[in-house]
């Protein structure tokens, strides 16, 4: 991706991390699990031409045997939908060294610049820390949509979040939740948590027979309990934000 227009631009994603880091409260002993994903938007009557520019490109990283694995979404709600968020997940910080490294060797960004950067209007780029532990996102698990929602974290709530997390996390785990999810922390910007749900239609978007506070309940046993446990992770957030995101399928290859 361009490095020289997302430095013009001034992306509020790279400014400085939050005061607490969410890698503060992860697990010093486990490999941290990365996700990157890059956000880009066409110009003005461009849609078209940038995506054509996008499978072009596409096909020469394949060409070139990419080591990772991309994929392509687009917001399905919203004002910016001919946005393309382009994402890649299952690797670690020595690895990025290492695809830099392929990078420069295979000239990938004046392929890119060739073909999509002359379409885009601004680039947005994010790497965020998946929690592995608490989430249950097997790699066969097959979807059209993600629903995405992004937790505006208060300063000093973050341990108590991860507290909360995993009771939430061990209590759908015990009790069968009947959806796959992943939890993940932004890097840059604001310290922020998202939850990412997949979905294969729309009508499995539809909230259960049982709601989630009926399982918490009965994995702890207790009602009231159960009831703390929901006001106190209501109580760690500014704000939230949701999104649908579909996956486009019109620019895969496998």
């Amino acid at each position: 991706m361009n490095n020289r227009k997302l430095i013009q631009i001034a992306l509020p994603v790279i400014l400085s991390l939050a005061f607490i880091s969410p890698a503060t409260f992860a697990d010093n002993h486990s490999p941290q699990v990365l996700a990157e994903t890059w956000v880009i938007a066409p110009k003005v009557g461009q849609s078209e031409a940038m995506i054509t520019g996008i499978k072009k490109h596409r096909d020469y990283r394949e060409k070139q045997e990419d080591p990772r694995a991309w994929r392509f979404y687009s917001p399905i709600l919203g004002d910016q939908l001919d946005n393309v968020a382009i994402r890649t997940f299952g690797f670690n910080w020595a690895d990025m060294d290492t695809y830099r490294e392929w990078n420069s060797k295979n000239d990938t960004q004046k392929n890119f610049n060739m073909n999509v950067d002359k379409y885009v209007s601004n680039y947005q780029h994010y790497i965020s820390i998946i929690d592995a532990e608490n989430s249950d996102w097997a790699p066969d698990v097959k979807y059209r949509y993600v629903g995405v929602t992004s937790y505006m974290v208060k300063t000093g709530h973050r341990e108590a979040i991860e507290q909360d997390k995993k009771i939430m996390s061990d209590a759908a785990k015990a009790q069968k939740w009947p959806f796959n999810w992943q939890w993940s922390d932004n890097l840059s910007g604001r310290d922020t948590l998202m939850l990412a749900v997949p979905y294969k239609d729309w009508g499995s978007m539809a909230p259960p027979e049982t709601a989630f506070a009926q399982v918490l309940a009965k994995h702890l046993g207790n009602e009231t309990e159960a009831k703390e446990v929901l006001e106190r992770w209501s109580s760690h957030f500014s704000a939230t934000e949701y999104n649908v995101w579909g996956l486009r399928e019109d620019m895969m290859t496998d």
